[in-house]
């Protein structure tokens, strides 16, 4: 049925709010596990940054929902834009936060030397990979891990990761009766 009132959609509104209703039925589509639908309609947006958040909100459906392979897929097919690095955190986020601190770091690691990131954006990711880490109780590895990094932001922030990390883990928190 959309498929019949799309022309009638473009001539009765501009361009923008064709894109803002695309973005809705990619949601809607989106929570109803149709993720090819949700990518159609996303790929059917006019206006780049305006895709691009559609893509980000997608992968991060996805990746909360456990695909974290199909939510780096849909991340692939964005150009590159500050609405990438977001979605690519969001990503490498979960993935710390359920314990698979080598494919997040592979997922950071795979952005050096392409021109999709920058040092400090890799920075803030690797301190959310080490806090995560270190959250779980894994202090020691997540320093020894921050110290080889290549760039001393990176090796900073991860450091201050694992740090922050340790210090909100349970475990660490001690209680003292006198």
């Amino acid at each position: 049925m959309l498929a019949e009132q799309e022309p009638i959609l473009r001539a009765s509104r501009s361009q923008s709010s064709y894109d803002m209703l695309l973005l809705e039925i990619a949601r809607l589509r989106g929570e109803h596990k149709d993720v090819s639908g949700a990518i159609k309609a996303i790929s059917d947006i006019a206006d780049e940054r305006t895709r691009n958040i559609g893509f980000v909100k997608l992968a991060g459906e996805q990746a909360k929902a456990g695909d974290l392979v199909g939510s780096r897929q849909t991340l692939g097919r964005m150009s590159r834009s500050a609405e990438l690095t977001f979605g690519i955190e969001t990503i490498v986020s979960e993935h710390a936060q359920r314990g698979q601190y080598d494919e997040a770091r592979e997922i950071v690691s795979r952005q050096v030397g392409n021109g999709r990131s920058t040092p400090i954006e890799r920075a803030k990711q690797y301190y959310v990979i080490a806090y995560w880490q270190a959250n779980a109780g894994h202090k020691a590895a997540a320093l020894s891990w921050a110290r080889i990094l290549p760039t001393a932001i990176e090796t900073a922030l991860a450091i201050f990761g694992a740090g922050l990390g340790a210090l909100v883990h349970p475990s660490t928190l001690t209680t003292t009766t006198e």
